[in-house]
């Protein structure tokens, strides 16, 4: 008797063989797939020579298979079956033997089962059948086992999508991939692996099914960068059951250089299963990238307002607010009429794009930052022009910069319509910065003049000329400029002229004379102009030169003549100090040399200190200066106080004043000659004790001196200087607010004076020894 298991199914049968008188042996099936099923064919035969009765054959099935069915498919026995527990007996009361004329000693059964999709393991059946021989009661049997390989097979269809479509680049996107298991095994070890497209990186994953259970982490998790690996949470792994499927959810960050167009993301899926001839397990999706680089300009101005014929910085700043880069970002500016260019700096990378303008003209200027610019980058351009001098005041310079850049794909998809590459706010492209224009000139004014004219007579008039130059020191034209001169006292004005460039069209003039002062009035008609002017070419200076009449019998004095010049631009002269011009004139009779008279002889006082010392005469002869000379003596009878005396030669016949220091230490004495100091003239001597550091008068009381004359007439004397004492002490400081100090040569007071003066042709009372 032989048990003689087969197998049937996907894969073809084979033909095991085990005889009755010795133990089974252990045959191999053909591969089967899990999830399908398989019937094993067992054939029971008696090699006889006696019939066998009461046949019980058992099959016990692998553990991971399941019972479907079993049944006799052949044979001349019946056999009737049933499954317990996994394992199928079946019972048949009687198999003959082997007879002449009887071929059918074999019966077979047919046990359907289906395997468990998730094995992974051979399949292992063992069979036996047992009977007793007919009419001796003795037992029988065989045995066998089958092996059968497990092949799994998964058809896993893989299919995927995304949103947004387009996608900006510098945003997210998200893919959809949705995995089905279409069997008939059981996926384990179940992954995907998930090929980004250039320029995306994974941000992170959801599962959208299965859902985890509470507690539970995920069906899968997704790890990576650019290639993104989801499996199983758990060990030993996620498996996919055959008719399942799975959903990932991929969040991926589009990078913002990512260029625009077509990209194409792969998912496979796999599995310890194989798969089918035809696999379906990887997906495909084509995404739309686009660039929006949203790219804003500012503009600042400085300094504004600003002066004419000063420079103007213009600070721009072009950045890029993203998501996307941008390619090739440019500044424009074309610069506002009324200013030249000076130079531009831009930020690094920047390349001028095209040529500027030369220095001093006007024109465009352009930089470009070759390359991709990403968002929040910030390109700058400091623009330097110079506002022309003739730019009138009040005027507003408006000056619009521009940014843009170079699409990378410049013309729509033709198909669908897609932009790719555009700046989705074009409101903020251009920034505009408006400056107003003031004027303002250093005008300057100078005036010279003769030292000393005659005074007219009924016969003969007397003309001095006096010489006004002015000029324009810029920065800006100056308008309405205007020339006054205001003529000495009963002068009048005889005539003028200009020099060239200007003629007397170019200027208007009055004269009008009010209580015996003529007053001139020069107004030019065009501007004065400064340097760089760039629309006009007005002169930048000029010479006047005006003629006046000195009345008849003019007092023997010197008198001053004086002339200012002035703007009407919007700003104030910025340095009023050259603004004004004098000239001093001594008038003289005709004839005659300027003189005046020789100073009364004072009282000499009693030597005592003083704060100031009069010498009543000095003199000396230039060319005799052994024979008519001055030694004057001065002394410091302070035993603590150095004094620096202010000394004031007054020449009497010119009452020209010479002044000098002399600095004394305590008690010392010091000499010197006339002819050292005043040689030739005869004159006498004012010395004002002072403070060294501020030249300013001192209640010292410390001076005493005398002089020693002599003539070349042979007359000479020993003259003591006469001392004036201060009764007041004096304090520390000044007060700088004064401007109005009496000095009181009354024998009373000596004030301290806020300022230092110069005494002249000042003569002392012949009673007086003090003030």
């Amino acid at each position: 008797m032989a048990s003689n298991p087969n197998q049937t199914g996907p894969v073809g049968a084979t033909s095991p063989t085990g005889t009755l008188a010795v133990p089974g042996v252990a045959n191999t099936g053909t591969a089967v797939l899990p999830g399908t099923q398989l019937t094993y064919r067992l054939l029971v035969t008696n090699n006889g020579p006696s019939d066998i009765v009461n046949v019980q054959v058992s099959d016990t099935l692998p553990s991971n298979v399941t019972y479907v069915s079993a049944n006799q498919s052949g044979g001349n026995a019946t056999f009737t079956c049933f499954n317990t527990g996994g394992a199928v007996t079946c019972n048949a009361p009687l198999l003959p033997a082997a007879q002449p004329g009887v071929t059918d000693n074999t019966a077979s059964i047919d046990i359907v089962v289906r395997i468990d999709p998730a094995t992974k393991v051979n399949l292992v059946n063992n069979a036996t059948a047992r009977g007793t021989v007919n009419g001796f009661n003795q037992p029988v049997g065989a045995a066998t086992q089958l092996t059968t390989p497990v092949q799994p097979v998964s058809d896993l269809v893989t299919t995927k999508t995304h949103t947004p479509d387009p996608v900006v680049a510098g945003t997210n996107l998200v893919y959809t991939v949705k995995v089905q298991n279409f069997g008939p095994s059981t996926a384990q070890m179940f992954q995907i692996v998930d090929q980004l497209p250039a320029g995306q990186t994974f941000v992170s994953a959801q599962v959208l099914y299965p859902a985890a259970l509470p507690g539970m982490p995920p069906a899968v998790t997704c790890t990576g960068t650019t290639t993104v690996t989801c499996v199983g949470s758990m060990q030993p792994g996620y498996s996919l059951a055959p008719n399942d499927f799975i959903t990932v959810q991929l969040t991926v960050a589009v990078d913002s250089c990512t260029a625009p167009g077509a990209y194409t993301n792969v998912a496979t899926a796999t599995s310890m299963s194989n798969l089918p001839a035809a696999p379906r397990n990887v997906g495909t999706d084509t995404v739309n990238v686009i660039a929006r680089p949203d790219l804003a300009i500012t503009k600042v101005d400085d300094p504004d307002p600003v002066i004419a014929g000063n420079t103007l910085t213009y600070t721009i700043e072009a950045v890029n607010n993203g998501p996307s880069c941008a390619q090739d970002v440019m500044i424009t500016d074309p610069l506002p009429p009324g200013t030249v260019f000076l130079t531009a700096t831009p930020s690094t990378g920047g390349v001028a794009a095209g040529t500027n303008p030369a220095v001093g003209a006007n024109g465009t200027v352009k930089y470009t930052w070759p390359g991709l610019t990403g968002p929040g980058v910030k390109r700058t351009l400091t623009i330097t022009v110079r506002v022309c001098p003739d730019v009138a005041c009040d005027t507003v310079l408006s000056n619009t910069a521009t940014v843009s850049y170079t699409p990378r794909i410049p013309v729509p998809n033709p198909n669908t319509g897609i932009v790719w590459d555009v700046d989705p706010v074009t409101s903020n492209n251009t920034a505009t910065a408006t400056t107003t224009v003031k004027a303002q000139s250093d005008l300057s004014l100078a005036k010279s003049g003769p030292s000393s004219a005659q005074y007219s007579t009924t016969n003969q008039q007397s003309i001095v000329s006096y010489t006004l130059s002015f000029s324009n020191a810029g920065p800006s034209n100056a308008a309405g400029v205007m020339i006054v001169d205001t003529l000495p006292k009963g002068f009048t004005l005889d005539s003028w002229s200009i020099a060239a460039p200007y003629t007397v069209n170019d200027v208007t003039v009055t004269a009008t004379t009010l209580n015996g002062v003529t007053t001139v009035k020069f107004t030019l008609k065009n501007p004065l102009g400064a340097a760089n002017q760039c629309a006009t070419n007005f002169p930048t200076s000029g010479v006047i030169t005006l003629k006046a009449v000195v009345p008849i019998k003019h007092p023997i004095v010197t008198v001053i003549n004086s002339a200012t010049i002035s703007t009407t631009n919007c700003l104030a002269d910025p340095n009023l100090a050259n603004n004004t011009a004098t000239a001093a004139t001594f008038i003289v009779a005709p004839g005659t040399n300027p003189q005046t008279a020789y100073p009364a002889a004072s009282e000499v006082s009693d030597i005592q200190g003083g704060s100031v010392l009069f010498y009543p005469i000095y003199t000396s002869d230039a060319a005799n200066p052994n024979k008519q000379n001055t030694r004057i003596n001065m002394t410091n009878v302070s035993t603590t106080e150095n004094v620096c005396v202010h000394l004031f030669l007054v020449d009497g016949a010119t009452c020209s004043v010479l002044d000098m220091f002399v600095c004394l230490t305590p008690n010392q004495t010091t000499t010197f000659l006339a002819s050292d100091l005043d040689p030739g003239n005869t004159g006498y001597i004012m010395g004002v004790a002072v403070d060294c550091a501020t030249g300013l008068p001192r209640a010292y009381n410390c001076l005493i001196g005398d002089a020693y004359v002599k003539f070349t007439s042979g007359h000479a004397a020993n003259l003591g200087a006469e001392a004036i004492q201060a009764l007041m002490m004096f304090p520390a400081g000044t007060d700088p607010n004064a401007t109005l100090v009496d000095l009181k040569f009354d024998g009373m007071n000596y004030n301290r004076l806020p300022r230092a003066v110069a005494a002249d042709n000042i003569q002392a009372s012949v009673t007086a020894t003090r003030l």
